[in-house]
């Protein structure tokens, strides 16, 4: 199986698309399978997380721009089989530069070919459709939308998966939704309770993972850590086996998807 390209995007912000970028590529690796995580959002919040304070180097811009190699953006981590793209040094009264390089049909691609067809690539897109976004969607081999178990962000995947069919027609009609998963599940507010009841009824199960990340402290002392969250207990953190189990589901979709396309089997008789 060809390892896939997978862009993570949200029409919202502040629905935890870092926070799963990297728990789920934390998840992958510790299953066996090599992954790299892309940071496609100018701002850094996943350089903001993991890296020291002043810390600076190549990344994902200077790839594009040609001042550096793929080879010296991509930061190996403890984690074996683990690595990070951040995105590098981005002017921020000039991010359009940024975006407007990633939005080239097939700059992207190009770059993460490098690489090779047996690495997982998570893309952790910005809010919104941006430049990048497209780019990644452009990019990308499949889509996952985190929602935030609230009224206001379920009523956004609609904007994306216009914007997902759109990128098919005209750019990458290979593009695929993966599927939809819910974040910050608080069991406690109504308004939470009603959203996942809402997302059973009203999404078919082949879109809707089943296993759902509940809102809990500890993500937010893992961030302030600059750690995944299966970091935060000696061994493996509860929350981390639940990273585990929704990759597992992921593989199981992709699994069963490459059964569909390779067709059936021939018989000798």
């Amino acid at each position: 199986m060809t390892a896939p390209r997978i862009a993570i995007c949200s029409q919202k912000g502040g629905v935890g698309k870092t926070t799963f970028a990297l728990n789920l590529g934390l998840a992958l690796a510790q299953l066996g399978h090599r992954t790299v995580i892309a940071e496609l959002d100018p701002q850094e919040s996943l350089a903001d997380s993991l890296l020291q304070r002043g810390a600076t180097g190549p990344g994902l811009h200077q790839v594009l721009r040609g001042s550096a190699t793929l080879d010296e953006a991509v930061v190996p981590t403890k984690v074996p089989g683990l690595s990070l793209l951040m995105v590098g040094e981005v002017d921020p009264l000039a991010a359009w530069d940024f975006h407007a390089l990633t939005a080239q049909p097939g700059r992207l691609g190009q770059v993460l070919s490098g690489l090779g067809e047996e690495t997982f690539v998570l893309m952790d897109c910005p809010s919104g459709v941006t430049g990048a976004t497209l780019g990644a969607l452009g990019a990308a081999s499949h889509a996952i939308i985190p929602i935030q178990a609230e009224p206001l962000s379920i009523r956004s995947v609609d904007h994306v998966l216009q914007v997902m069919a759109r990128i098919r027609e005209s750019v990458n009609p290979e593009l695929a939704l993966l599927g939809l998963v819910l974040m910050m599940f608080d069991r406690e507010a109504e308004a939470s309770l009603e959203v996942v009841r809402t997302a059973w009824r009203d999404l078919d199960s082949e879109v809707l993972f089943e296993t759902i990340v509940p809102r809990n402290p500890v993500y937010l002392e893992a961030s302030l850590h600059g750690v995944p969250v299966g970091f935060m207990a000696p061994g493996l953190h509860p929350e981390g086996r639940r990273f585990q189990m929704l990759a597992t589901e992921i593989l199981g979709r992709l699994a069963r998807e490459e059964e569909r396309h390779a067709g059936p089997v021939q018989t000798l008789l």
